[in-house]
């Protein structure tokens, strides 16, 4: 598994888990 993908996707599930939908945050 590609550790760059596997922690975007743990950033996205956090922020949608906050109710964050700001891709530029997650950056």
């Amino acid at each position: 598994i590609d550790v760059t993908e596997w922690r975007a996707q743990l950033w996205h599930k956090a922020l949608q888990e906050q109710g964050i939908d700001d891709i530029a945050l997650a950056r």
